[in-house]
């Protein structure tokens, strides 16, 4: 049997879907899933942050300041995010009820 060389990306750029609201003021509807990713991958020299997306507009907005994103990164709609940005990889912090919707249409993208 012949072995195949494998050849790995050295880095990344990844966007978070499902930002939740900003964990310093924090509400029932989530838990902020979205920070906790972000922190992640900001934490990795690989990845490179470039976009997210949230239904509500002020959890988007404050995920993009918190980390350095132009607004124009911050989208609504998380198919949008996916043709404007073409993220290498995507994180999923949605509530569970949603979150294999999306993750089946992040995968047919």
């Amino acid at each position: 049997m012949t072995q195949q060389k494998v050849t790995y990306m050295s880095s990344y750029t990844v966007a978070v879907i499902g930002t939740g609201p900003d964990p310093d003021n924090p509400t029932v509807d989530g838990f902020a899933m979205g920070y906790r990713h972000g922190e992640a991958f900001e934490s990795d020299d690989r990845c490179t942050l470039i976009g997210c997306a949230d239904i509500v507009e002020e959890n988007r907005l404050t995920f993009a300041d918190t980390f350095g994103l132009p607004a124009e990164n911050a989208f609504e709609d998380y198919e949008e995010l996916l043709s404007a940005l073409e993220p290498d990889v995507v994180s999923v912090a949605v509530p569970p009820s949603i979150h294999r919707d999306i993750v089946v249409g992040c995968a047919k993208k």
